[in-house]
C-alpha cells in the first residue's frame, strides 16, 4: 500500500491510496472501502483507492511517491 499526494482544488492536496494487488487476489476499490468502514473513522478513510499490479519503484527499490504511482501498471481486471 502506498499513500501519495494528488492536487485538489479545494484543499491544495489530498491523499490517494494505491494498493498493489498480489497475484491471484481479487481486490476492488469498493470492497476495500467497505472493509475500511469497519476499521477507520470516515475522516481517516482515503477518498480515492486505486489498485495496481505493482507500484513503480526507484532505482533503490522504494516506491515512487510523486503522485504518479496509480498511472503505472494497472492491475489486470479480475474475472
Amino acid at each position: 500500500m502506498l499513500v501519495e499526494p494528488v492536487p485538489d482544488d479545494a484543499f491544495g492536496h489530498r491523499l490517494r491510496t494505491v494498493v498493489a494487488a498480489g497475484q491471484g487476489s481479487v481486490l476492488t476499490p469498493a470492497g476495500l472501502e467497505e472493509w475500511l468502514t469497519t476499521r477507520l473513522s470516515r475522516a481517516e478513510q482515503p477518498r480515492e483507492i486505486v489498485i495496481v499490479a505493482e507500484p513503480p519503484r526507484t532505482a533503490t527499490g522504494r516506491p515512487v511517491r510523486d503522485g504518479s504511482a496509480s498511472a503505472h501498471r494497472p492491475a489486470a481486471p479480475s474475472s
